[in-house]
């Protein structure tokens, strides 16, 4: 029996120190396989940044070891940028805290204006025939959307790309649709929906090219070598600039403006601004009401909220199966985010007439806000 990897053993001994059991650590099936990683997955979503630090710190000390071995150029740094240099070997670091634009409620003049596409952002890198993508919380998410392999021919060289997948339904790019396929576990409904709802990959940024750091480019000069690097046909396309007017005769979500000087740092920053159009917001599950009638022995009602402020309840756009997963997460102990729509904000804040849309398995909750 062949071993999967050294990584699913380090899983596996990291859930049995929490009382998780796994069973054996190789697997003699893929459905063994797929039932530890989904296991995995929802252990290292329920646990707190320290532990996922320490966590991921351990599941890559081989590679970093490697590393070490290689190359040591950031030894003599100041602090600073040997942070920087650090979180570009590999794209784990950046992908957990990509630059964010900071809100605004009216247009910016003279910066580059994009639409804000209603996807999920992924960080994708290629490298050695390979692609590698993953989200904010450190998953890989390959198996999900696996027409994204197409990045290994639109690409140039070796790169690491910011953007946003986005699945198109009716002509506009949906989150329901795309909460849809980020939830399946089975092989064959995702080579299903890749068939009917192929999912696009929107790429804004670049932030490597062969080998070169480029966080430090001011972002017209990030944009012209991106045009070079990627192709834009397929199942990628590169993110343009619009107006207000044609945003939202497109239906967009909103605009980002960014400041064409800007170079990418970590985090929320001023240098890009989110204009939305639509009052919607990612938000947490702070617990939820007792369901009755049909919703006997489910949730009634998500108790919702940010970090220090409560917003209400939502008890509309859940399906019977989201109702069961959000149960399940939060019988756990875990707080997910999840996307709602509002018709306005009440006298306290509270969202009113608020509507599910969608888990949202990319965002932290401490990266809420009201």
């Amino acid at each position: 029996m062949k071993p999967v990897g050294w990584r699913y053993e380090s899983q596996r001994h990291s859930l049995a120190a929490k009382g998780i059991s796994t069973g054996r650590g190789y697997f003699r099936t893929k459905e063994e396989e797929r039932a530890m990683r989904e296991r995995y997955e929802e252990y290292v979503a329920s646990l707190s940044d320290e532990a996922k630090a320490e966590l991921m710190e351990k599941l890559e000390g081989a590679e970093e070891e490697q590393f070490e071995r290689r190359s040591r150029p950031h030894l003599g740094l100041p602090r600073r940028e040997k942070e920087e240099f650090m979180a570009l070997k590999s794209i784990r670091a950046v992908a957990a805290d990509p630059m964010r634009p900071t809100d605004t409620d009216k247009p910016v003049k003279g910066w580059i204006a994009e639409r804000k596409w209603d996807g999920s952002r992924v960080l994708a890198e290629v490298k050695g025939g390979k692609v590698l993508l993953m989200n904010r919380r450190g998953v890989v998410k390959n198996r999900v959307f696996p027409e994204l392999e197409e990045l290994k021919r639109e690409v140039k060289g070796q790169a690491v790309l910011d953007g946003e997948v986005i699945v198109v339904r009716n002509s506009r790019d949906d989150f329901k649709a795309l909460a849809e396929r980020e939830h399946l576990k089975d092989a064959g409904k995702i080579a299903e929906l890749r068939k009917k709802e192929p999912v696009r990959y929107v790429v804004f940024d670049i932030l490597k090219k062969d080998g070169e750091c480029l966080r430090g480019l001011p972002l017209r000069e990030r944009k012209r070598i991106l045009m070079q690097t990627v192709d834009n046909n397929g199942f990628v396309r590169h993110a343009t600039e619009t107006t207000p007017a044609e945003a939202r005769r497109l239906g967009a979500e909103g605009i980002v403006y960014k400041n064409p000087e800007s170079v990418y740092v970590l985090g929320r920053s001023k240098e890009w601004k989110k204009y939305k159009f639509r009052k919607e917001n990612d938000v947490v599950v702070m617990g939820y009401t007792k369901g009755s009638g049909k919703r006997k022995g489910l949730i009634g009602a998500l108790e919702i909220g940010v970090p220090g402020k409560s917003l209400g309840r939502v008890g509309t756009g859940f399906t019977a199966d989201e109702n069961k997963r959000l149960k399940r997460l939060v019988d756990r102990g875990v707080k997910p985010v999840i996307r709602v729509r509002y018709l306005k904000r009440g006298t306290r804040g509270a969202y009113r007439e608020p509507v599910y849309l969608g888990l949202r398995n990319d965002i932290k909750a401490e990266d809420t806000h009201a």
